[in-house]
């Protein structure tokens, strides 16, 4: 794991703890990070979960009161004192989306949030077959993708400092995979289409690491680098889970959207191989090393972390100035004109 020392793990509040907000928590709790977080019912999962946890129907009127209203009350006093907040939810979640993201940067505005980290999608390029990067028009043709885009344009005028948006590829995870729902399941069409994928784990990572670099407004595409075909994937994918293959048309010559990144694919390596999740994607999504020396960064830190957390020093890899991994490393952002 990449070592930062625990003075530079900030606060944080999380809106949304399903899939990838309660793990997210659980991370940053394991970080020395005071952590509250709202859902919209508990579960036995949360029971133990070492957070201050607030339930919440986030589509009654009303629901993010104004800022100076809201910071009186016991409920969101919990969360106006976290410099760092989190909306993690999807758009199937609540009946007008994009102007409850809306309230609640409002509301992070008056609560003098410092940074805003929101999980968009790669959906808000449309389904056209193009390759796209952070520097790509948006051709949302879904309702949920103009809501999210909508979503993320009230996100920057909101006024708070520092604002991430993090476009994800599909999630999946070994316990919540995508292939199951094709199993045994025949001439299944598309089966040349790329698919443009992340692992859970590799985003609640990214997710994690954004907290510490806040840098103005920023966009990300987050999936794996050079995306494999449906075929390649689900056929590889089904396999690890020791389920049967998926049979696609051998006749199939459609192509689809490929969504990279104007990043270097280093910065994707480097959070893989700092969580050890790098065998978790299909080998034909493996990218192959391109800097030997950025990839061994991680392993020249298990040797160094014992003696870092003896001395108290900031490890080099995480010098707290902004351009320590963005500018130096392998910049993971694509920023926003301020004009």
């Amino acid at each position: 794991m990449i070592h930062t020392p625990p003075s530079a793990f900030p606060d944080a509040s999380i809106l949304g703890l399903g899939y990838l907000g309660h793990p997210l928590a659980q991370k940053l709790y394991e970080h020395d990070s005071r952590v509250a977080a709202i859902k919209r019912s508990l579960t036995s999962d949360d029971i133990n979960l070492p957070v201050h946890l607030d339930t919440l129907d986030l589509n009654q009127d009303n629901v993010f009161q104004s800022a100076n209203l809201a910071r009186d009350t016991s409920f969101w006093r919990h969360h106006a004192d976290k410099p760092v907040w989190f909306c993690l939810l999807p758009p199937s979640s609540l009946t007008h989306y994009a102007d409850t993201v809306k309230q609640w940067a409002e509301l992070a505005r008056a609560c003098n949030v410092r940074h805003l980290i929101f999980t968009s999608s790669t959906s808000v390029y449309g389904d056209k077959a193009r390759e796209c990067d952070e520097t790509a028009t948006p051709d949302p043709q879904t309702e949920s993708a103009r809501q999210i885009l909508a979503a993320e344009q009230y996100l920057f005028d909101s006024g708070v400092p520092n604002i991430d948006i993090l476009r994800l590829g599909g999630l999946y995870c070994a316990e919540r995979h995508p292939v199951s729902r094709l199993v045994q399941k025949q001439n299944i069409p598309g089966g040349n289409q790329p698919v443009n994928i992340v692992h859970r784990d590799i985003a609640v990572e990214t997710l994690f690491q954004t907290t510490l670099h806040p840098n103005g407004r920023r966009i990300r595409n987050i999936v794996a680098p050079r995306p494999p075909s449906r075929r390649d994937f689900y056929t590889a994918d089904a396999a690890k889970l020791g389920l049967p293959p998926p049979e696609f048309s051998p006749d199939d010559t459609s192509g689809g959207k490929i969504v990279n990144t104007v990043s270097a694919d280093c910065f994707i390596m480097l959070i893989c191989r700092s969580c050890s999740f790098l065998d978790d994607f299909s080998a034909a999504a493996k990218p192959k090393p391109k800097n030997t020396v950025l990839l061994n960064i991680v392993s020249r830190q298990n040797q160094d972390k014992a003696k870092h957390r003896r001395t108290n020093q900031v490890h080099p890899l995480y010098n707290p100035k902004p351009e320590s991994i963005e500018n130096t490393l392998c910049p993971p952002y694509f920023p926003l004109s301020t004009t």
